[in-house]
């Protein structure tokens, strides 16, 4: 018996809301608050996506998000099934912690806006591999790397594929 498909938002959310917050971030870096709050935003807002699909998955449903190519016959798709969910539920929980963590151990560093902007656009590019096959997050760390610009890091960043 093949799942039943629920065309839903949600895993379009799940992407969408770190990625608002990489924006928002990106606009005023230097103001701490600003920063801070929606760096908290998009992880919380991501696990609470996530764990608003779990209502359908429960029931043995996929969720699916179509965007119709206009240019060629294949559409582009979020699908999310239970392994999918599973591995976004232990991932968002996970990164949200870990934006906990670098709120306070970010505090002594240099370039914290940027940082956190970047943080939260590896965030959001989690999910793309399973639609493109592509190592988004990979480069996402890249930037992480950067974030100092000392001879080190740069070094470090390179070696991720950063020229």
């Amino acid at each position: 018996m093949m799942p039943q498909e629920i065309q839903s938002y949600l895993p379009l959310a799940a992407v969408l809301i770190p990625l608002l917050s990489f924006i928002m971030i990106m606009f005023a870096q230097n103001l701490v608050w600003w920063r801070n709050s929606w760096s908290l935003i998009g992880s919380a807002g991501t696990l609470v996506a996530v764990v608003m699909m779990y209502q359908y998955i429960s029931t043995g449903q996929e969720l699916i998000f179509k965007i119709p190519m206009i240019v060629t016959p294949y559409n582009f798709f979020f699908r999310v099934d239970e392994f999918g969910f599973l591995f976004a539920l232990i991932i968002a929980f996970i990164w949200l912690a870990a934006t906990i963590f670098a709120l306070e151990y970010m505090n002594h560093e240099e370039n914290r806006g940027r940082f956190f902007a970047f943080f939260m656009l590896t965030f959001s590019g989690l999910p793309l591999p399973w639609c493109f096959r592509w190592n988004v997050p990979a480069y996402g760390n890249g930037f992480i790397l950067l974030q100092r610009g000392n001879a080190g890091n740069c070094t470090a960043g390179t070696l991720t594929g950063w020229p």
